[in-house]
């Protein structure tokens, strides 16, 4: 917790013995799902979509048509999280890469393709 600045751990987290939790009306708004990527529908209306270290495990077509399920299922200016070994370089110009405090994602466009 020591990069997240005093009020923005003042405001989302509770601190609970010498760790940190995320307060309960924040964790309210989150929604955590497993879906089967290959065959699922997802949720849409997504603002982030986390999904680290699957598609290194799918051929090309498979993580393109992935990228494309993850664009339809985010709003405009979304973001997607892939793990540090994964790339939609080539892929896709349906996002870009945005770099943040050390930190890695990518943004949906509302061009391309």
């Amino acid at each position: 917790m020591e990069p997240v600045d005093y009020t923005t751990r003042l405001r989302y987290f509770e601190k609970a013995a010498d760790k940190y939790c995320v307060k309960p009306q924040l964790r309210e708004l989150v929604q955590f799902d497993f879906h089967n990527l290959k065959t699922e529908f997802l949720p849409r209306r997504n603002d982030i979509i986390l999904c680290r270290n699957v598609m290194i495990y799918f051929d090309e077509a498979e993580q393109k048509r992935l990228i494309d399920k993850f664009w339809n299922c985010l709003n405009p200016g979304g973001y997607l999280f892939v793990g540090h070994a994964e790339s939609l370089f080539g892929l896709t110009k349906r996002f870009k890469m945005v770099h943040e405090n050390n930190g890695t994602a990518y943004q949906r466009l509302e061009v391309g393709s």
